[in-house]
């Protein structure tokens, strides 16, 4: 009854209340004496199921709506004014509306049908009437022992002629044995109207058993904000969560069985409609539906209805299992066990994007290859139709691939004399709840999951050889399309399976649906004592973090003359390693554990030139690639192509090609470098020992503000990172300007706070002379490359901004959890912006990164600190890294 929503509306000069749930089609109830909208309550939480807007007011004088103290303000020109007042407020979009009465507010429905019958859709009514002819189809309810029913005449007049003369579009009568009220008796049953030409496009609304419908009640459902949706949720029980994701022509309902069983085996079973099915939120654009975005929303509905919960039990099927492998392998901190059916883990091939591979395993007419040009395959569902549509996919039990010739779609759907017949386990009321759905949101949002698996293969690089370490079983049946693919029966059980998935309790195949509840209980009332072990590193963390303002000596004198001699930059050798599907350019020197450097703008790996040198002599192999877009390295066209999971999965792929025996490496970060350095740790602790971060804190994603719009609030439009979010505009100024001044400027900004960038002010400024800290000759290595490349890779990082915060939407809330020590300018703008300097002093820094040990301040410097104070800032990361 919770997720009911009560709001108070203005209408026809009084203030109504209204109770309402759902979205579709809305149905309108109207209550008799003495009666309220409470009346509806299970018919408001059952239709709003069933893919209705369940709207019942309090009518004037009852309740919560105001009452007039004047006798003659309850005529039924009153009422009827008030109910249309109520309908222009609350659905002006909806041309007609379906309604329901009873006892007076059946009264009340006539009297709109016969008002007002270019407002009415059909009609639902438990009282007689009669009087001029009512023009709207209408179905009649009524109790054989109601004392309407049983009046003077009042039996003749409807079973004689005289009921149907006055309603001629009355589709039904039906009078109900040993009922007296029809609202209060038969609350198990769901309203059902004839299909007509203009009800619900000839699907009408559904009878649903009785018994079941009652056991069905007892299942909550609610709609929940999460991570900028609203996701429909049907849950039931108390005791440890287990979440249930549906896959593909699914919904909630799917688990129906499951969520009544295990709801009565001391359970809370949770079981939403997934981001573009059902009652939940379908955003338009198909980039919406990535795997990050749909784990998003797992993450942000945790967050809301389990957060004293660190981990819940998982059970997806289908696509649900595809999101629950991502599940885990993101925030395996958050899953307890996973039970997955019918699609087993697909580790992440390098070098081969899905959708090309099926294509070319099966051709162009497999169900995936057919799914992909939006608009296309929905056509043809429209000409089969939604029911025959879930018919086929639910009786499927081909154990090969599913193929869809354009034009000819599945077998029985163009051939009448072989119609599809339903299986024992699917009755007819579970495939109308289905149709109704589908009908209503059609298949675009679930179909959208396919239009993404080379997108998903994009943004998971990062996570390319890592292992599922949570608790597993797996269960698929003998005859499911999906074990029978090719190489799937040899990868499950000839060690694949096992290899990446390590902690697999057991597989389960059988073509029994009783093998699903009994492996279901028996690893959930089986959790494991012994989880996955969480590293902890040998180091004992101080509570509280030194802070240290600056460094007046260099502690390792051997240092200082390093950084004299250019000749020394010729020990650095240059290679290109392929990775990630880029060529990306790096520069290394020295042997022993490697250390990543990774730069931020517009700089490059020669940004890093100093700490080569140095840590390479002082026994390190130090490493620093041009990232994507810079430099020697490729930049890839399109600005999609530099989100922070493409820049994550290319260092990934760098490791994995020049690093492949050290399971984790030291890191040191620099502007975008240490942005990216963060998305590294938060992603793949696993692979980072310790963490050496510069000029950018850690900054947590604030799951109710996109970034821009918090920059733009802040700063205005003429901040520099606004200003860099239209492809072509801010290049095309900075051609104006030459690459030498546009670089100049950047690189000697020591105005402590933002950096604004107005049209044409760099034309106007004065000549800038170059630091003490940057020679000639380093200057000119940083204008011969960005003359050759442009800005345009750099900047797309910033351009990227939004799209990380939405991708970013599963690490809502999660820590950095590896060593991190981290040292700031004094003067530089980032450290003087957007309460940065709050945030780091004040403990917010600490509770996100718990492990920090270090924090520096370096007086009197700004921005580009490693180039500006190479000896102290290389004497940090050697202090901080000979630890470990």
């Amino acid at each position: 009854m919770e997720s009911i929503e009560h709001k108070i509306i203005e209408v026809n000069g009084i203030k109504m209340h209204v109770a309402q749930k759902g979205q579709g089609p809305t149905i309108l109830f109207l209550h008799g004496f003495p009666e309220l909208w409470y009346t509806w309550r299970h018919q408001i939480l059952t239709l709003a199921s069933l893919g209705y807007r369940a709207v019942a007011p309090d009518l004037r004088g009852y309740g919560d709506t105001d009452a007039p103290p004047s006798v003659g303000s309850y005529t039924c020109m009153d009422v009827v004014g008030d109910v249309i007042g109520l309908l222009d407020a609350i659905a002006a979009e909806e041309e007609k509306v379906f309604v329901v009465g009873h006892d007076w507010g059946a009264l009340i429905a006539w009297y709109l049908c016969l008002f007002r019958p270019d407002r009415v859709k059909a009609l639902v009514n438990l009282t007689p009437w009669s009087g001029d002819k009512v023009k709207v189809a209408v179905k009649f309810i009524v109790g054989d022992v109601d004392l309407t029913y049983n009046s003077l005449g009042a039996k003749d007049y409807i079973h004689k002629g005289g009921f149907k003369k006055d309603v001629p579009l009355l589709e039904e009568v039906i009078v109900m044995e040993g009922v007296v009220e029809v609202t209060f008796e038969a609350c198990g049953l769901v309203l059902d109207v004839v299909p007509a030409s203009d009800f619900l496009c000839g699907l009408g609304l559904l009878f649903l058993d009785t018994a079941f419908a009652a056991g069905m009640e007892t299942i909550e459902h609610k709609t929940i904000e999460v991570n900028g949706i609203n996701m429909h949720v049907a849950q039931k029980g108390q005791g440890p969560t287990i979440l249930f994701l549906h896959g593909f022509p699914e919904l909630w309902y799917t688990w129906r069985h499951q969520i009544l069983t295990l709801a009565s085996l001391g359970y809370r079973a949770v079981a939403p409609d997934l981001r573009g099915y059902g009652d939940t939120d379908a955003p338009p654009s198909v980039g919406s539906y990535t795997c990050m975005d749909v784990v998003g929303d797992v993450i942000g509905l945790l967050d809301a209805i389990a957060a004293e919960e660190e981990k819940v039990f998982v059970v997806g099927h289908d696509w649900g299992a595809v999101i629950a492998w991502n599940l885990c392998l993101f925030r395996p901190d958050r899953v307890k066990a996973l039970v997955n059916l019918s699609v087993a883990f697909n580790p992440r091939h390098p070098k081969r994007k899905p959708y090309e591979t099926l294509r070319a395993v099966y051709g162009d007419d497999y169900y995936v290859c057919r799914f992909q040009e939006s608009g296309e395959i929905e056509g043809e569902f429209a000409q089969i139709g939604t029911q025959q549509v879930i018919k086929e996919f639910y009786t499927y039990r081909n154990p090969g691939p599913l193929m869809l010739p354009k034009g000819k779609s599945f077998p029985h759907s163009k051939d009448a004399k072989t119609p599809t017949e339903l299986p024992s386990w699917l009755t007819q009321q579970d495939l109308d709840y289905y149709t109704t759905k589908f009908h209503n949101k059609g298949f675009t949002g679930g179909i959208n999951y396919y239009r993404n698996i080379n997108r998903n293969w994009e943004v998971t690089a990062p996570w390319t050889g890592a292992k599922i370490k949570v608790p597993v079983r797996f269960i698929v049946g003998d005859v499911d399309l999906l074990y029978n693919s090719l190489g799937v029966k040899d990868y499950i059980h000839k060690g694949g399976f096992r290899k990446d998935v390590p902690l697999l309790e057991e597989w389960v195949g059988s073509s029994s649906v009783e093998a699903i509840p009994k492996g279901l209980v028996n690893v959930l009332d089986g959790e494991r004592k012994s989880m996955a072990a969480k590293h902890q590193n040998n180091l004992v963390w101080s509570d509280k973090v030194p802070s240290v303002t600056s460094v007046p000596y260099l502690a390792h004198a051997s240092l200082k003359n390093l950084f004299s001699s250019h000749s020394l930059m010729e020990g650095i050798q240059h290679r290109t390693v392929k990775a990630n599907g880029i060529n990306i350019h790096v520069a290394e020197k020295g042997q022993g554990p490697l250390i990543l450097f990774l730069h931020g703008f517009p700089e490059l790996w020669y940004t890093w030139r100093h700490q080569i040198l140095a840590l390479a002599s002082l026994g390190y192999r130090a490493i620093a690639p041009d990232l994507r877009g810079y430099g020697d390295s490729d930049a890839p066209e399109s600005p999609a192509n530099y989100t922070c999971l493409h820049i994550v999965g290319d260092l990934i792929g760098l490791l994995d090609a020049i690093a492949a025996d050290e399971d984790k490496v030291f890191v040191v970060g620099h502007d975008w470098g240490a942005v990216i350095a963060w998305y590294l740790c938060l992603f793949r602790p696993d692979r980072v020992k310790a963490l050496v971060n510069m000029s950018a804190p850690f900054n947590p994603r604030n799951p109710r503000r996109k970034p821009l719009s918090a920059m733009k609030a802040f700063c205005g439009h003429d901040y520099y990172i606004c200003r860099f979010q239209e492809s072509g505009i801010i290049e095309e100024e900075f051609a104006q300007i030459g690459t030498e001044k546009v670089l100049k400027e950047i690189l000697t900004y020591r105005t402590p706070g933002p950096l604004f960038w107005p049209k044409g002010k760099a034309l106007e400024s004065p000549p800038i002379a170059l630091p003490s800290w940057l020679s000639e000759e380093d200057f000119n290595y940083y204008v011969t490359k960005y003359d050759k490349t442009g800005f345009t890779g750099g900047l797309n990082y910033y351009r990227n901004i939004d799209r990380n915060w939405e991708l970013v939407a599963p690490w809502t809330g999660t820590q950095i959890k590896v060593p991190v020590k981290f040292i700031v300018g004094e003067l530089d703008l980032v450290y003087n912006s957007f309460n940065a300097k709050d945030y780091i002093h004040n403990g917010g820094f600490k509770k996100d990164v718990p492990f920090l040990q270090e924090l520096i301040i370096m007086e009197g410097v700004g921005h580009f600190i490693n180039e500006e104070r190479p000896n102290e800032i290389t004497t940090h990361i050697y202090d901080f890294f000979k630890k470990f």
